[in-house]
């Protein structure tokens, strides 16, 4: 009779530990918090000294505990500036050294999109900068908008960054969108465990006259990324006139988005007027499966 129980046993133990194997699998645990810094501020164009004392200003302004602080693309200079041939500096170079002793200082690691001269070739460039005040990642934008911006050069790699969170991806704007989500989903693959986005949306003036609802352009995508890969994506714009370019007259308007690894969806105010920084909270999620196992893939 004891034979037969243990027999029981074991058969049982066989079969219902793979399933308990599965489910923690297909449902990865959370490894810590990571609290984000906002920082939707107005951009003036081609004014990067005003620009980096504001985000500076923004940033000191924070009264509660943050890890990172994501600055919009091309803070220094504005998006698709036609004047990024002759103010675009060198990435390090100056802007960015005091970037990084902001970071130092503050003990913080910093995300900021920037114009970037490259030998007299101008990419639109983010840069992740840790605490020690040291830039560890740069990304160039790939998926230009070429008939807006035709000053940049495209970018030709991606790569994702090691930090004391996790890795970390710093795609910019349209690089997360739908027609070029292959590039976030390329990160997520490379192990990615939080995308974070310096963007800039714009809409011209008939969109705020109509009350028209902005945001499914980077919700779409962003859920899409975090769902499938169990990963938060943050993606952060600027506020204010677009006063040079071929989309002059337009507005920057906020909105920036977070989507948690869960797919909750947090928005930030709309509007030209609209500069703030908020601090958000996200979970980064053990994500230990690699290639074809990871949730969600090939099924």
């Amino acid at each position: 009779m004891k034979t037969i129980k243990c027999l029981l046993i074991l058969m049982l133990t066989v079969v219902i530990q793979p399933l308990f194997s599965q489910r923690a699998a297909e449902s990865p645990s959370w490894t810590k918090e990571v609290k984000i810094a906002l920082i939707q501020m107005q951009v003036i164009f081609n004014e990067p000294e005003t620009n980096l004392s504001k985000a500076e200003k923004l940033i000191n302004r924070i009264t509660e505990d943050f890890d990172i602080a994501v600055l919009p693309e091309c803070f220094d200079l504005g998006w698709a500036s036609p004047n990024a041939k002759e103010l675009a500096l060198p990435i390090p170079g100056m802007l960015t050294e005091r970037l990084c002793a902001i970071a130092k200082t503050k003990n913080i690691h910093i995300v900021a999109g920037m114009n970037e001269n490259d030998n007299g070739k101008i990419h639109n460039t983010a840069i992740l900068i840790d605490s020690n005040g040291d830039i560890i990642g740069k990304h160039r934008k790939i998926n230009i908008l070429t008939e807006v911006e035709p000053m940049y050069s495209v970018g030709t790699s991606l790569a994702v960054f090691d930090t004391k969170f996790g890795k970390i991806g710093i795609p910019i704007c349209a690089d997360n969108s739908m027609p070029s989500i292959a590039l976030a989903e390329s990160l997520a693959r490379m192990g990615c465990d939080l995308i974070l986005s310096p963007s800039s949306w714009a809409v011209p003036q008939s969109f705020i006259e109509n009350n028209e609802v902005y945001g499914a352009t980077w919700t779409v995508p962003y859920k899409k990324i975090a769902s499938t890969y169990k990963i938060p994506v943050v993606g952060c714009s600027n506020v204010g006139k677009v006063t040079c370019g071929v989309w002059k007259g337009w507005s920057c308007i906020g909105n920036s988005i977070v989507v948690t690894a869960d797919s909750e969806v947090i928005v930030l105010p709309f509007g030209e007027d609209a500069e703030l920084c908020q601090v958000v909270s996200v979970k980064l999620y053990n994500r230990p499966a690699l290639g074809t196992s990871l949730p969600g893939i090939n099924k």
